[in-house]
């Protein structure tokens, strides 16, 4: 049996549930298709969804085409307050079916998921929903989407074999058609579709036609995207659709263990964790794809902590899910998805075993320039690849306040569980003012956070109004020193810290020998990088899009603990960026959205000059066919568009809309207020230090930062000299130095 892992992603509102109905309906997995305006859709189970009629978390559904492949299918949450939760399980996907209405086109959201299935490297089918609408224009999306996605769409036409979709809706929904009698698909324009790759423009010349394995490997190499016309709640083309997924969509990821399934089984096991729940005992469940090899029951599994803490555990049981229910199995095998129970150390993201190379893992097993191998665990995930965190990141911040609870250290505490289950959910404890505050996509994302509080933990929260998280970069190379030398302690560490291309986070990386620094001390560094979210000097705000290398170290054989090496880290990292601020170096970042904008076409010059004042960056406006209405879509910042329906409300007398998407984050467009506004003083700033400690007659001096580097004990094994010019903006990538250079950690 082979197995394929598909997704269905969709902006919301486009009938991506509506789909997953009629396919798992269609393949006759479910006897009856719910919908979402009924409140029985086999996929929404959750009060919440039902109740407001989205998806919100993902959910696992199984069926098979033909009988030679078995299809998992993964409905994945529309609104883009829940694009965290898409983005999870695009690690371990096979393919994605991209749900494009037929009357909305190309939304904001379409293109935050297209960007993200480019990243994630993820082959694409295209399905073009609701085309019985009024509204609904062929070729206007069909303009559109070759525009937005740059080309390689082909279109799918189809020859009935059996009135299947007919028989489906006679049925009422109570019967299942039989998937033998799926129409006929073949491609619209055989002649276009082979000049999207060599090998099928070679045989197109030698025969008039594509094979079918040709057309699959296209599709697999993503140069080739298969578009399907149809409405899901009418069940036309859906049958299309799944014919097209049968014939074409039959390439995993797994193959790529050893290039086939029968060799991926034979390697060694390997798995991508994709996703943490609990089952409705409270059973921790650690959601997986196999990679490599056979899991199976009572099975020792190993793997390590973000942290880089080893751990072994066993598997208790593993559970093939379909909606909410679920089947046991003694055994799961390469392509496979399951969920594991046993496991209490997992996290979403992580890797465990050797996964194949083509499966994004092209960095694995490399080593740095002093031969250190890289960690299972600390993967590269540099250039186009994404962050283990994830690309899309929280662009809000909100105070929680806890009614009847008392002791807000406790509470959260028992936050914690929902963190590990939802990773976009950030708790951050504030100590010094004892509060709880936590950071989210948008306002939707949290009302559905005080549910899960109310109904998991049995609290009740409300927020405070919600602020903007700002970041903070460089924008040229510096070389921070941090030395920690207390009475009978030791550790001194420099570190390198780039500029990196928007949207890269953090990578982190060693350029020392193990005869300078050994490698115990190097990987304790590497540890005490990536263990916390640093800070920066300017507002105090998280830092992201540098490269932090290790360019010198010395540890002493008769005093150095390991702590030290943490203290002398943090405070190398912060003399640093205490640099970049005196250079004027330090920039500060806001989160964006990408925006349509829909109004009557009269309001359309108010919207212009509003965009312009708001600090957002537009596109020419494009007309409806009528003339009526006007779109624009641009992209601006979070902090001043969070709002602007209202205003849209206001003055297009509730004929107007603006549907955003978080975009990524650019430079503040108000920078000197913000920093103003926030009035942080890093000299001040006591659990955040950027001077050092060094021993003076046998006792440990404070040294301000300043001073810091002429005190130093050791020398950097490159200097800024050595890097060349790299100030020639922020976001600039940093200067090569030679081939040995291997990143061991990114954090988003």
């Amino acid at each position: 049996m082979k197995f394929i892992d598909i997704g269905i992603l969709a902006h919301v509102d486009a009938g991506k549930t509506t789909l997953s109905e009629a396919i798992l309906f269609q393949s006759g997995a479910i006897r009856k298709a719910g919908r979402v305006d009924h409140k029985d859709a086999f996929l929404d189970t959750d009060a919440i969804e039902r109740e407001r009629g989205i998806t919100v978390f993902s959910k696992e559904a199984r069926f098979s085409v033909g009988g030679e492949i078995r299809f998992t299918l993964l409905d994945t949450p529309g609104h883009a307050d829940f694009s965290c939760e898409t983005e999870r399980t695009l690690r371990v996907l096979d393919y994605a079916v991209l749900v494009i209405s037929g009357s909305e086109g190309v939304q904001s959201h379409t293109m935050t998921l297209w960007k993200l299935l480019k990243t994630y490297d993820v082959p694409v089918i295209i399905f073009v929903n609701k085309m019985d609408m009024p509204e609904a224009d062929r070729l206007r999306v069909w303009n559109q989407m070759n525009v937005s996605f740059g080309g390689g769409l082909f279109e799918i036409s189809a020859e009935a074999v059996g009135d299947t979709s007919s028989s489906a809706a006679e049925a009422g929904g109570n019967a299942s058609p039989n998937t033998s009698k799926l129409p006929h698909v073949y491609p619209k324009d055989t002649e276009e579709l082979a000049m999207l790759s060599e090998p099928m423009m070679e045989a197109f010349l030698e025969t008039g036609d594509v094979p079918e394995n040709l057309i699959s490997e296209a599709i697999a190499e993503k140069k080739a995207i298969p578009v399907v016309y149809g409405s899901a709640l009418r069940m036309e083309g859906t049958d299309a659709l799944l014919a097209v997924l049968g014939k074409y969509a039959n390439i995993s990821k797994a193959d790529f263990a050893g290039g086939d399934g029968a060799a991926a089984a034979s390697c060694g096991f390997a798995a991508i964790v994709y996703k943490i729940t609990r089952d409705n005992k409270g059973v921790r469940q650690t959601h997986m794809k196999i990679m490599g090899g056979t899991l199976k029951n009572k099975m020792l599994i190993t793997g390590e902590t973000p942290s880089g803490e080893e751990w072994s555990e066993k598997v208790e049981q593993i559970r093939l899910y379909n909606s909410t229910g679920f089947e046991a199995a003694s055994e799961a095998g390469p392509g496979e998805i399951v969920a594991v129970t046993g496991l209490n150390l997992t996290y979403a993201g992580e890797t465990m075993g050797e996964l194949p190379r083509a499966a994004g893992n092209e960095n694995d097993d490399r080593e740095d320039r002093d031969g250190t191998a890289v960690a299972a665990n600390a993967r590269s995930t540099s250039g186009a690849k994404p962050p283990i965190g994830g690309i899309l990141q929280p662009a809000l911040t909100y105070r929680v306040n806890i009614h009847g609870e008392r002791d807000n250290a406790s509470a959260i505490r028992k936050f914690a569980v929902l963190e590990e289950e939802n990773p976009s959910y950030r708790f951050v404890w504030d100590e010094e003012h004892g509060e709880i505050h936590v950071q989210v996509m948008g306002d939707l994302e949290l009302e559905i956070l005080a549910y899960q509080i109310r109904e998991r933990l049995g609290l009740t929260v409300s927020f405070d109004q919600g602020s903007i998280i700002y970041k903070e970069t460089i924008n040229a190379p510096v070389i921070g020193v941090g030395h920690y030398e207390p009475l009978r302690h030791y550790a001194e560490v420099q570190l390198l810290l780039e500029p990196l291309p928007r949207g890269s986070g953090l990578e982190f990386a060693s350029l020392v020998p193990e005869d300078i620094l050994a490698k115990n001390w190097q990987r304790l560094i590497m540890t005490h990088l990536s263990e916390r979210r640093h800070r920066g000097t300017l507002t105090n705000s998280e830092i992201t899009d540098m490269r932090i290398s290790i360019v010198a170290g010395r540890a002493s054989n008769k005093h150095t603990e390991g702590g030290d090496f943490r203290k002398a880290t943090y405070r190398a990292i912060r003399q640093g960026l205490r640099q970049a601020l005196e250079n004027g170096e330090m920039q500060l970042l806001e989160p964006e959205y990408s925006f349509t904008i829909e109004v009557p076409s009269e309001n359309i010059g108010r919207v212009m000059s509003d965009m312009e004042r708001l600090g957002a960056k537009c596109e020419l406006p494009d007309m409806s066919e009528d003339g009526t209405m006007s779109i624009l879509r641009g992209r601006g910042p979070v902090a001043t568009l969070r709002d602007y329906q209202r205003e849209i409300n206001t003055f297009a007398r509730g004929k107007g809309r603006i549907m955003a998407a978080m975009e990524g984050y650019a430079n503040c467009h108000n920078r000197e207020e913000v920093v103003g506004a926030i009035g942080y003083d890093p000299d001040t700033d006591g659990r955040n230090q950027s001077g050092s400690v060094f021993c003076e007659h046998g006792a440990g001096v404070y040294v301000d930062w300043q001073d810091v580097p002429a005190m130093a004990h050791t020398e950097p094994v490159v200097s800024l000299s050595d890097l060349g010019d790299t100030s020639s903006g922020a976001g600039a990538p940093p200067s090569p130095r030679g081939e040995g250079f291997a990143t061991t950690k990114s954090l988003p």
